[in-house]
């Protein structure tokens, strides 16, 4: 439980010595160096999770499952990360680091660039990394790819916007609604009818 107050704390610090020395060249690689320790912290947990037990099962029965006759289903991409693991012989920790790794990388990119990543990382801590990242593996990775839909269409790239919308969307059916929505608020924003379309 110790390690769960730990984590706020260090990025606090980071955030204060960082606020005041901005532009610091150490920054980046303390980023880098903190994005993967997170990623060790959801990845290798263990029993721990909402879905724990339901994940594992899937992961032990993942053998049977056949891909061409799931992949259209609402958890395709968590389907391939289950294949790729197991048939590279690892267990299922390597889905966790797998799944970790995508979630952190989606949310490390999505915050490096903005006014205070430090803070905004801290304030992600709790809900979005303890309870989505650790807790709703599904979820999350559709959470994943909604940040990266939000940076393209900040980039306004047509191609990565398409892309990571299926992928959410294909993760978990719930983020249907997330990418209308987020679809609709861009159109009306900056009236680029061509994405409404799409």
């Amino acid at each position: 439980m110790f390690i769960y107050l730990i984590n706020p704390i260090v990025l606090l610090l980071l955030h204060f010595y960082y606020y005041k020395n901005k532009n610091h060249p150490s920054e980046k690689y303390i980023w880098v160096f903190v994005i993967f320790l997170l990623t060790i912290f959801i990845g290798l947990r263990y029993e721990i999770g909402a879905d724990w037990i339901t994940y594992q099962s899937y992961f032990n029965t993942i053998e049977n499952i056949k891909i061409k006759e799931n992949i259209l289903k609402s958890s395709a991409v968590y389907l391939l990360i289950n294949k790729i693991v197991y048939n590279g012989g690892f267990e299922f920790w390597g889905v966790n680091i797998l799944c970790a790794s995508i979630f952190m990388l989606s949310l490390g990119f999505f915050l490096q660039n903005s006014q205070n990543k430090w803070l905004g990382l801290l304030f992600s801590f709790p809900i979005i990394i303890v309870i989505l990242g650790m807790g709703y593996v599904r979820q999350g990775l559709a959470f994943s790819f909604i940040l990266l839909l939000i940076k393209s269409l900040e980039n306004k790239n047509l191609l990565n916007v398409s892309v990571f919308i299926i992928l959410s969307i294909v993760s978990h059916k719930s983020a249907l609604f997330i990418c209308a929505l987020l679809l609709f608020i861009n159109f009306i924003y900056y009236k680029n009818t061509l994405l409404i379309i799409i």
